[in-house]
């Protein structure tokens, strides 16, 4: 083995061969047969642990996994666009579908590549015996791969390692006479700007999306991880801005939305609404202090889905109004991992080469290794300060039990070396930063640079991107801005009256197709990307997080029952007043049969009658009789019958009043 590392260390990327066999595009155990209809290739690459001039180890090699749809209609100039996925840490199994798509957009005139960084997925895999080790289980984790790779280990799974990786793959005889184009997304936009500055031949273009810049030495406003909130907080204060400027907005949690959702915080925490029972007691589970850091978390899980966001409003609105009948629809929303996640899943087992995958092959040791290393504050901020930022940020994916197990395993992986650790281990897994680390890249000779940036993405706030594109040396480079898109555009840039076509795939495969000229990128279709609206949004979605087809009225199930409810009385009061019809109706047929009755009897009884006409008084029997009659007639308020001798005029008074 250690002769085969060697020659390819001296003779670079002449040695490398690619052999390529044929798998299905969607390749994971617990979907074997993917697209059953649609084939792709995959290869495994051997690579040194250790590139030259990054570390030393003769020894070693690791694999490398790589996946292709090769074009059908390839031009005269073949054409291959590599998708780099986010992290870091994370596997290529998320582009798969990407590339899909890209490959039928481009009607089959372009090979799609991809690959699973070094450390991730189907590649030599960074593991340990838990998906997400915390305390003494990463300690043991991390001891455990020392041993394995021995003191080169983390070095050997830098940023710089990764991008060794793609430049010795794109120099091979594999993409001879190819115009090789590299796509980026997120973390993966730094692995790009990385491979920038090795100045790979044949590359024509770097398209990164999302963008994570290098400007890394310009102080504590600097895109380091650990400065995540203050980012995505100028994000939340914009979006909270864009409903004030609407007027159905408005309307609901305005004039000032960033006003009404900081006084709601305030209600929430000093239990001051109905809802502040069931959201302390999801805070409680879950280890949070608060019920508004509960309402924060879900509100920026909202904030990154377009199809979600547009019921931030809603909710704020809600939780302001609700009641006791509201519990029930809280009590079913749907929770972000942030809150949920527990660090005691058992990771896979690592899959032997060849293209399964079991899981989504994303390694918490090479995220970790990579942050810790170069996209966190050295010295490190401390909790305080992080949380405060959280606050600050009013919509996060932090609460103050993530932030103190973020610096506990920070400390862990720096051996305990900053000032805000307290431990005494001093085992490490970071790796020293090297000549590229806070540097922008040139742009590469017969190269240009595009970027896509969302105005609304709280991950990767557009401010980076255009830092970025400032420090760049070179006149070669685009940045395309989306005012309503979040992070990932490629995802989240739907051409309004057609969803299913992304603007940014049809400004990428432009790009392509130009040969890597930004000046003739087609970018007309931005105007028509769909917009941010608050006053349209989905009614199934809307019933699902909410119960209802509208967010701002009640629940299915409350209306329901008020409707039946109503339905209830409605029938009580005609029931009721069909009864005073009928009991009516029945006293006036009584007085008329009393009425008959007398004067059959004075017309039968001229006894009687000349006793009238005599004046003399009554009070005989017939008379009582009368009296008895006329007593009948008398009707309660409640419809019931009463027994009364207060005489006929009182009986019509009483059935008039009904």
């Amino acid at each position: 083995m250690k002769w085969r590392v060697l020659l390819i260390l001296l003779l670079g990327a002449a040695a490398i061969e690619i052999s390529w066999h044929p798998c299905k595009l969607k390749t994971t155990t617990d979907q074997p047969d993917g697209h059953k209809d649609f084939d792709a290739e995959c290869a495994d690459v051997k690579m040194p642990l250790c590139h030259d001039k990054i570390c030393t180890d003769e020894a070693k090699e690791i694999s490398i996994f790589l996946k292709r749809i090769p074009a059908t209609q390839p031009g005269v100039k073949p054409k291959a666009l590599w998708m780099l996925n986010g992290g870091p840490g994370s596997s290529s199994k998320s582009m798969e579908d990407v590339m899909l798509e890209a490959f039928n957009a481009a009607k089959e005139t372009v090979t799609l590549y991809t690959m699973d960084h070094r450390g991730t997925g189907r590649s030599t895999i960074l593991q340990c015996s838990k998906e997400r080790p915390r305390g003494q289980d990463l300690m043991d984790c991390l001891a455990s791969l020392r041993q394995r790779f021995g003191d080169n280990g983390p070095i050997a799974f830098s940023v710089t390692s990764a991008a060794m990786d793609l430049k010795t793959i794109v120099e091979s005889s594999t993409f001879a006479d190819t115009d090789v184009f590299i796509y980026g997304l997120s973390y993966g936009t730094y692995l790009v700007e990385r491979l920038m500055h090795l100045e790979p031949q044949r590359v024509k273009g770097y398209t990164l999306d999302s963008v994570q810049s290098n400007q890394l030495k310009t102080g504590k406003e600097a895109q380091f991880n650990s400065n995540w909130e203050k980012g995505a907080g100028e994000v939340v204060r914009k979006f909270l801005s864009h409903c004030d400027e609407n007027k159905f907005c408005k309307s609901k949690i305005g004039p000032d939305a960033k006003k009404t959702l900081k006084k709601l915080y305030q209600k929430l925490d000093k239990s001051k609404l109905k809802c502040s029972s069931p959201l302390q007691a999801i805070a409680a589970k879950y280890g949070v202090k608060s019920p508004s850091v509960v309402v924060s978390q879900i509100l920026f899980d909202w904030l990154t889905e377009p199809e979600k966001r547009v019921f931030i409003p809603a909710l704020i609105y809600r939780l302001n109004a609700c009641t006791a009948d509201d519990e029930s629809w809280i009590n079913e929303l749907e929770l972000p991992s942030s809150l949920t996640e527990t660090n005691d899943k058992a990771a896979t087992v690592e899959q032997p080469s060849g293209p399964f995958l079991n899981g989504a092959g994303s390694s918490d040791v090479a995220f970790g290794t990579i942050l810790f290393s170069e996209l966190w504050q050295v010295p490190s901020v401390t909790a305080k300060k992080l949380n405060k930022y959280s606050l600050e940020a009013l919509m996060s994916m932090e609460s103050e039990r993530h932030i103190e197990e973020t610096i506990a395993t920070y400390c862990i992986y720096v051996g305990n070396n900053d000032k805000v650790c307290t431990g005494k281990d001093k085992l490490s897994f970071v790796y020293p930063r090297d000549k590229y680390w806070g540097e922008s890249p040139k742009i590469p000779d017969g190269s240009s640079v595009l970027m896509l940036s969302g105005e609304l993405d709280p991950a990767t706030p557009i401010k980076y991107a255009k830092q970025e594109l400032n420090a760049m040396v070179g006149a070669e480079k685009l940045l395309v801005s989306f005012p309503s898109a979040p992070h990932d555009v490629l995802a989240h840039s739907p051409i309004a009256n057609t969803p299913s076509e992304s603007c940014a795939l049809d400004i990428i495969l432009s790009y392509v197709a130009a040969g890597g000229n930004v000046k003739a990128v087609k970018k007309d279709c931005v105007a028509q990307v769909e917009k941010l609206n608050f006053e349209t949004w989905d009614e199934e979605l809307s019933k699902e997080l909410f119960g209802s087809k509208s967010p701002y009225e009640k629940t299915t199930s409350q209306s329901l029952l008020n409707a039946a409810a109503g339905e209830s009385k409605s029938n009580f009061l005609a029931a009721t007043v069909l009864l005073y019809g009928v009991l009516a109706v029945s006293a006036v047929v009584i007085v008329i049969m009393a009425v008959y009755i007398r004067s059959m009897k004075q017309h039968n009884d001229p006894k009687a009658e000349t006793k009238e006409d005599s004046g003399k008084p009554e009070g005989n029997d017939d008379a009582n009789g009368d009296a008895a009659i006329d007593s009948v007639v008398i009707i309660s308020e409640d419809g019931d019958s009463v027994m009364s001798n207060s005489g006929s005029t009182s009986s019509k008074s009483r059935v008039d009043s009904v």
